[in-house]
Protein backbone atom coordinates (compact mmCIF):
# COMPACT_ATOMS: atom_id res chain seq x y z
CA UNK A 1 0.00 0.00 0.00
CA UNK A 2 1.38 3.42 -0.92
CA UNK A 3 1.81 6.12 1.69
CA UNK A 4 -1.03 8.15 0.09
CA UNK A 5 -3.37 5.16 0.41
CA UNK A 6 -2.33 4.65 4.03
CA UNK A 7 -3.06 8.31 4.76
CA UNK A 8 -6.56 7.91 3.32
CA UNK A 9 -7.23 4.77 5.39
CA UNK A 10 -6.06 6.41 8.60
CA UNK A 11 -8.13 9.55 8.00
CA UNK A 12 -11.38 8.27 6.47
CA UNK A 13 -11.95 4.63 7.38
CA UNK A 14 -14.15 3.59 10.27
CA UNK A 15 -12.33 2.04 13.19
CA UNK A 16 -15.19 0.57 15.22
CA UNK A 17 -17.83 -2.10 14.58
CA UNK A 18 -19.59 -1.93 11.20
CA UNK A 19 -23.01 -3.23 10.13
CA UNK A 20 -23.64 -3.88 6.41
CA UNK A 21 -26.86 -4.29 4.44
CA UNK A 22 -26.21 -5.64 0.92
CA UNK A 23 -28.78 -5.98 -1.86
CA UNK A 24 -27.55 -7.57 -5.07
CA UNK A 25 -29.69 -6.66 -8.09
CA UNK A 26 -28.95 -9.21 -10.81
CA UNK A 27 -29.92 -9.20 -14.52
CA UNK A 28 -33.32 -10.68 -15.31
CA UNK A 29 -33.38 -13.12 -18.25
CA UNK A 30 -35.91 -12.07 -20.91
CA UNK A 31 -37.55 -15.51 -20.77
CA UNK A 32 -38.19 -15.35 -16.99
CA UNK A 33 -41.83 -14.72 -15.95
CA UNK A 34 -42.41 -11.36 -14.23
CA UNK A 35 -43.80 -13.05 -11.08
CA UNK A 36 -40.37 -14.59 -10.31
CA UNK A 37 -38.34 -12.24 -8.10
CA UNK A 38 -35.88 -14.51 -6.24
CA UNK A 39 -32.58 -15.34 -7.91
CA UNK A 40 -32.10 -19.05 -7.16
CA UNK A 41 -29.04 -19.67 -9.33
CA UNK A 42 -25.33 -18.93 -9.02
CA UNK A 43 -23.60 -16.78 -7.91
CA UNK A 44 -24.18 -17.65 -4.25
CA UNK A 45 -25.11 -14.72 -2.01
CA UNK A 46 -22.29 -15.53 0.44
CA UNK A 47 -19.67 -15.32 -2.32
CA UNK A 48 -21.11 -12.01 -3.54
CA UNK A 49 -21.04 -10.66 0.03
CA UNK A 50 -17.44 -11.78 0.53
CA UNK A 51 -16.39 -9.86 -2.59
CA UNK A 52 -18.03 -6.67 -1.31
CA UNK A 53 -16.50 -7.07 2.17
CA UNK A 54 -13.04 -7.46 0.64
CA UNK A 55 -13.63 -4.53 -1.71
CA UNK A 56 -14.67 -2.15 1.08
CA UNK A 57 -11.53 -2.92 3.12
CA UNK A 58 -9.41 0.21 3.18
CA UNK A 59 -12.27 2.29 1.77
CA UNK A 60 -15.05 2.15 4.40
CA UNK A 61 -13.30 0.27 7.21
CA UNK A 62 -9.71 -0.69 7.94
CA UNK A 63 -10.27 -4.46 8.02
CA UNK A 64 -13.25 -6.67 7.24
CA UNK A 65 -12.94 -8.20 10.71
CA UNK A 66 -14.68 -4.99 11.92
CA UNK A 67 -17.90 -6.10 10.22
CA UNK A 68 -20.09 -7.53 12.98
CA UNK A 69 -23.39 -7.85 11.09
CA UNK A 70 -24.10 -8.60 7.43
CA UNK A 71 -27.56 -8.73 5.90
CA UNK A 72 -27.34 -9.90 2.26
CA UNK A 73 -30.09 -10.38 -0.33
CA UNK A 74 -30.03 -11.14 -4.04
CA UNK A 75 -32.88 -10.66 -6.46
CA UNK A 76 -33.66 -10.04 -10.11
CA UNK A 77 -33.83 -6.47 -11.33
CA UNK A 78 -37.21 -4.77 -11.69
CA UNK A 79 -38.27 -3.07 -14.92
CA UNK A 80 -36.04 -0.06 -15.59
CA UNK A 81 -33.81 -0.79 -12.59
CA UNK A 82 -30.03 -0.86 -12.87
CA UNK A 83 -28.11 -3.98 -11.87
CA UNK A 84 -25.43 -3.84 -9.18
CA UNK A 85 -25.10 -3.84 -5.43
CA UNK A 86 -26.82 -1.46 -3.02
CA UNK A 87 -24.64 -1.10 0.08
CA UNK A 88 -25.92 0.24 3.38
CA UNK A 89 -23.25 0.98 6.00
CA UNK A 90 -23.91 1.68 9.65
CA UNK A 91 -21.38 2.05 12.42
CA UNK A 92 -22.06 1.48 16.09
CA UNK A 93 -22.08 5.25 16.67
CA UNK A 94 -24.75 5.93 14.01
CA UNK A 95 -28.45 5.37 14.48
CA UNK A 96 -29.48 5.54 10.79
CA UNK A 97 -27.80 3.58 7.98
CA UNK A 98 -25.81 5.40 5.31
CA UNK A 99 -25.61 4.37 1.69
CA UNK A 100 -22.30 4.03 -0.11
Amino acid sequence: MTSLALLYVRKHCRTGPVLLDLTFVLPRPKSLPKRVSYHLKKPDVDKLARCVLDGLTGVVYRDDSQVVTVSAHKRYQKAGEQTGCIVGVQSDEEKTPGVV
